[in-house]
């Protein structure tokens, strides 16, 4: 079987919250006029107001007529507003080859633009409606990792940790008041810790003979 897969794509702005587009047309493929059978293109933040279906399998050498219609999810309709149809050629198209069609703009039949896909060509039929995918932060795989390398950097070594401990105790000793007869006053860093416990200060009212 002879298939060629084409995907549609249509500009759009006329679209409010809560409405999608959609394509319907004259083949199986595309519903049979049935807009319960039309099938959804998508669009994204980066895409806007560009719009665009799955791939869509042909087999048929007929002419193909289709119109875009824009949805609302109570299913209002709105079709494009112009007299006729968009036609497209599929006799025109190679076989076993995949095509992205561009129609320009919504509710403006005047541009047409058809151009081979370098997607691999498939002979699945994509009836579901298009999938968003929402691709990963760059990074995000290794973010636990990253997280367990920071807490062991935060872990000193013992002999770091001993040595961070000696600096402590001299700059404690450094500051420790020392006390005599309710009479407070700092200690010098040279003094042992059994002097720093009982200093004898100079008598101020011993006379000097």
């Amino acid at each position: 079987m002879s298939n060629k897969n084409c995907k549609f794509q249509i500009e759009c702005k006329q679209t409010k919250p809560g409405e999608e587009v959609y394509i319907v047309g004259n083949s199986n493929e595309l519903g049979n006029w049935n807009v319960n059978n039309s099938k959804k293109l998508s669009t994204n933040s980066n895409l806007f107001p560009q719009w665009e279906s799955n791939p869509i399998s042909f087999n048929s050498q007929s002419q193909l007529e289709y119109k875009y219609i824009i949805k609302s999810s109570s299913n209002n309709v709105k079709w494009e507003n112009f007299d006729g149809n968009r036609l497209l050629n599929l006799s025109n198209l190679k076989n076993n080859t995949s095509y992205i069609i561009n129609d320009g703009k919504y509710s403006d039949k005047s541009r047409q633009k058809i151009n081979e896909s370098n997607e691999a060509f498939s002979n699945t039929s994509y009836n579901n409606e298009p999938k968003q995918n929402v691709p990963k932060k760059k990074g995000y795989k290794n973010h636990n990792k990253i997280n367990n390398n920071n807490n062991n950097n935060n872990q000193m070594s013992p002999s770091i940790q001993a040595s961070k401990d000696k600096e402590f105790n001299v700059m404690k000793n450094k500051t420790t008041m020392g006390n005599y007869n309710n009479q407070s006053f700092p200690m010098s860093s040279h003094y042992s810790k059994s002097q720093a416990r009982y200093p004898v200060p100079e008598n101020p009212f011993k006379s000097n003979k």
